[in-house]
């Protein structure tokens, strides 16, 4: 089943600020388990910036720490399309 609020390449860039493979970050998995720490954060939120033209804050990151989460954080402040 795929996720409504799956973002194309979201976790793709969270397994490459990793080094991990893409099926290592599981949408639901705590990213500080893995390995995330507050510059990786700040590296993500600027690709989300230049990717989704979305501005989080790192608090985002540390209150939503799954990509999951994260991926509705964007979709929420993404434009509608009508």
């Amino acid at each position: 089943m795929t996720d409504p609020d799956s973002l194309p390449n979201l976790r793709q860039k969270i397994a490459d600020l990793l080094a991990v493979n893409i099926e290592d970050v599981e949408s639901d998995q705590d990213l500080f388990a893995l390995g995330f720490d507050s510059l990786r954060a700040v590296q993500l939120l600027c690709e989300i910036e230049r990717e989704y033209g979305v501005r989080l804050n790192v608090r985002d990151v540390f209150e939503r720490p799954t990509a999951r989460q994260l991926e509705r954080a964007v979709r929420r402040h993404l434009p509608k399309v009508a």
